[in-house]
């Protein structure tokens, strides 16, 4: 078993170790995102964020402080120990304390699942969005079989009991075949998944600060409506955003609004391009679609985040688009 050790630099300019060297990166919800993000958050519906004190505007309950100072990381081990594209590999997750990396971690149930695992690989080409199960020693397993040799990263979002809401990164290198890099830089604001077409309505102006994100879906020629589609995990949809140049990650929780079944919410201060993934239940299937955005610098400042980096049994083998 490869045991991938996390280290969180504990003051500015410590860099973390990269993972030839066993590494783990700790980021906090929407910390790189976003410049003054709230330190508390609903336990239920993660991506409302606030104040201390404060209220959860969808469910009623405290806001929960999300932890800011990464006293838990999790750690990785695989079997086999070296992966190998096309190879099933077990992943097992285990939440540890950092004062003592020996005492394992309980955590606490979040969208109805203990801990949500996304893996990318390294040209945000290929997502497999997964759920882990609690193993009788502490520790959270999935298999994985990954598409093609290279760089991935394995993005781990849960709540302990001891530090709260938080994502940490892993970077694991898969060995063997090596498929044909692909890169998705032009942005792509409509797509098409399992006979669904999905398009972004403000796709081709998408400015930092506090974006809207509109999505609009069509079956056949018709409108999709919110009643078509299944809660998947206890929301309308789940969107995943990653930042193309530094991999930053957002989890983000869509609500439905008059004029679209899905309507994210998201604060980002980075411009760039952001490869995004959004899922939605319809006849007891979890649909994937894919979107490229480029985002450009805008002139609002960003007071707080509605955004949270979150999502056993796999949901699906992964996507390639």
């Amino acid at each position: 078993m490869r045991l991938l050790t996390f280290v969180v630099p504990l003051v500015a300019g410590v860099s973390n170790f990269s993972y030839d060297q066993s590494n783990m990166e700790t980021m906090r919800h929407m910390k790189s995102h976003a410049e003054h993000a709230h330190e508390y958050a609903c336990p239920m519906h993660p991506e409302v964020k606030g104040n201390e004190g404060e209220k959860c505007p969808k469910c009623g309950m405290n806001l929960e402080k999300i932890n800011s100072k990464a006293e838990v990381f999790m750690s990785l081990e695989t079997s086999p120990n070296q992966i190998e594209a096309l190879q099933e590999v077990e992943l097992a997750l285990t939440p540890k304390d950092k004062s003592d990396n020996t005492a394992i971690v309980e955590l606490q149930e979040t969208h109805e699942k203990m801990i949500h695992v996304i893996v990318v690989n390294e040209n945000l080409t290929w997502l497999d969005h997964i759920h882990a199960e609690p193993d009788n020693n502490g520790a959270y397993k999935v298999s994985e079989t990954f598409p093609s040799a290279g760089k991935y990263f394995v993005y781990a979002d849960y709540k302990s009991t001891i530090g709260g809401l938080q994502t940490d990164r892993i970077e694991v290198k898969v060995t063997g075949k090596q498929n044909t890099a692909q890169h998705h830089h032009q942005e792509k604001t409509t797509s098409e998944t399992d006979g669904y077409s999905l398009s972004i309505q403000n796709g081709n102006d998408l400015k930092t600060g506090r974006v809207e994100l509109p999505i609009m879906l069509e079956k056949k020629g018709s409108k999709v409506e919110r009643s078509d589609i299944e809660n998947y995990l206890g929301a309308v949809a789940h969107i995943i955003l990653i930042g193309q140049e530094d991999k930053d990650f957002i989890h983000i929780h869509p609500e439905s609004s008059e004029t679209s079944p899905i309507h994210a919410h998201a604060e980002i201060t980075k411009p760039g391009v952001y490869r995004m993934w959004v899922q939605f239940q319809t006849n007891g299937k979890v649909n994937t679609a894919d979107f490229t955005l480029n985002l450009e610098q805008g002139t609002e400042k960003t007071e707080g985040s509605h955004n949270h980096s979150n999502v056993g049994h796999p949901i699906a083998i992964g996507w390639t688009f």
